[in-house]
This record gives structure tokens, sequence and C-alpha cells, in this order.
């Protein structure tokens, strides 16, 4: 053997086995997992079953553009399984898709110029107008046989409830037929912007947020909603015989523990809770009156 070739196998000898780390970092196109390198070696060299992993990957990502890279870590266990997470694509490659650019900078790090160009409205184009005319007026034409879709309808009729709402609160008097204390939709319109109803009320975040939870039942001050938490072994109210649930309608229109207090903030002792959520502020002082805010 020569001297050379004696060397070279002492150095091999000399050079630890490389081990490969239990989480690799590689970036997969969707829908194009191959057995084939880069990405078969590199399963390879850490035990795992490469075809099952590429049935496995391009399974969970048959529903996505092919092609599209997709950064991935892959956690190896001691049983050789493996943990797959797919993260979203990486933002030059999607900065690319909207620029319809094929490929990013050649040089990176180098000075490059950028043409931002303003494209105008339509305003002042000829015909303009006469398109916005007859849209207004297909827009007034009768729908009733038009077919809705189940999101436009749900959509229309949450602005229409909270509308309603927002102009019940407005001028106290009774909401229309909805059920304000499930409603969620506590802000008032005002100019451009949307105040909170708390604030233009002059609450503070306290009371707001008491009021908030007292309109969704699921305010501390109810027995109900301590027993739901397991503050409490039962939901009855504390001063009621009979095992009466303490609940928002019955705690704030019928408990007669209450009724006098109701009497003097709500001027009846059995209002309904349309007439009690009309008015937040009497609602907040009938709280504070009895030591539960």
């Amino acid at each position: 053997m020569s001297k050379a070739a004696s060397r070279l196998k002492n150095i091999k000898k000399a050079v630890e086995k490389v081990v490969h780390g239990p989480t690799l970092k590689t970036n997969i196109k969707a829908g194009s997992a191959v057995a084939g390198p880069p990405l078969g070696p590199q399963l390879g060299q850490r035990g795992i079953n490469i075809a099952a992993f590429c049935k496995d990957f391009n399974e969970r990502t048959k529903d996505m553009t092919p092609g599209v890279p997709l950064p991935c870590r892959i956690t190896v266990r001691a049983d050789r399984s493996y943990e797959l997470v797919i993260h979203q694509p990486p933002a030059s490659f999607l900065l690319r898709q909207a620029a319809g650019a094929p490929r990013g900078a050649m040089k990176p790090g180098r000075r490059h110029r950028v043409d931002l160009q303003w494209v105008p409205g339509h305003a002042g184009v000829a015909g303009n107008e006469i398109a916005d005319a007859v849209a207004r007026e297909a827009a007034e034409l009768p729908q009733d046989g038009t077919p809705i879709t189940f999101a436009a309808a749900k959509s229309l009729l949450k602005r229409h409830v909270s509308r309603e709402w927002v102009e019940s609160t407005r001028h106290s008097r009774p909401a229309p037929a909805t059920r304000p204390h499930l409603s969620h939709d506590y802000h008032d319109v005002v100019g451009p912007g949307r105040v909170r109803l708390a604030d233009r009320l002059g609450l503070s975040r306290r009371e707001g947020t008491a009021l908030a939870r007292l309109r969704t039942g699921h305010s501390p001050a109810l027995q109900a909603y301590r027993h739901f938490i397991g503050a409490e072994e039962d939901d009855g109210c504390p001063t009621c015989d009979g095992g009466v649930r303490e609940d928002a309608e019955h705690f704030l229109t019928s408990c007669p523990a209450t009724a006098r207090v109701r009497h003097d903030v709500f001027g009846r002792e059995d209002p309904t809770l349309r007439e009690v959520f009309a008015d937040p502020c009497r609602v907040i002082e009938f709280l504070r009156r009895l030591g539960r805010l």
C-alpha cells in the first residue's frame, strides 16, 4: 500500500461519522414531493420512509397551487416517525407573483430603480356620469325573484338589527323585536368613525364591561354564570326558594329580593328585558345599588 493510500485511510478513520439533527428545514413544492434529490437523500439520512413521506405531503397539499414553494419543518422521532409542519409560502415568492416577475434580483444587495406610476380614477372620463346613473337605476329595480345567498341574507339582517338597536338606545326607547341582551354590537356611528356606546354614555371601562357581560349572560354578578364556570355548586338564586335559576332575565326583571330597587330605578317591579336594556345607565345604577358592580 502506498504512503498516500495509507494516509487517506488514516484520515477516514479519524473523521467522525456525521450525525444529522432530528429537525430538517427545507422548501418543498406543493404537490411535487418526489424521492429524488434533494429531498430523498435528506429524508433517507434521517431514516424516514421516503415514499410514505412524499405521499403524505402531496396529499396534504393537493388543494394548493402546484409548484408553490412551501417552507417545511420536519421533526424526526426516535421511532423514525416524523412530525411535518407546513408554513405559508415565502414573502419573496408572493412579491414576485404580485409583480409578475419570473425571478428576483440577479445581484441582491445592489440598488435598483423602482418606478411608481399613478393610475387616475374614472373621474372626468366621458360617459362615467351616465354609467353611474344607469347603475343607480338598476339597483332600484324590483328584485323579488332574484335569488340571494345565505351569507348575503345573514349580513343584511345583522346590519338591520344593529341599526335598529343603535336607534333604540339613542332615544332611550324599547328596542325592536330582537334579543338585545344577546347583542354584541355596542357601537354608535358618529361621523366618519365609530364610538363605543359606553364612551357615548359617559360610562367607565369597568361599567361598560359589566354592561356587556350582563347583556350576553356571562356576568360574574349572575349565579348561573358562576355555576357555569365552576365557581358555585348550583345556579339557583341565593335569595329565592325553589331553586329558581338566576340568569340575566330573573335578576333584572323578576327576582323578589330586588323588586324595590328595580321599582326605584326602572319605574316598575316587572320590566321586560327590552325595557331594562333600553337605558344602559339605569342598568349600571341598578348594579351599583345592589353592590354587584
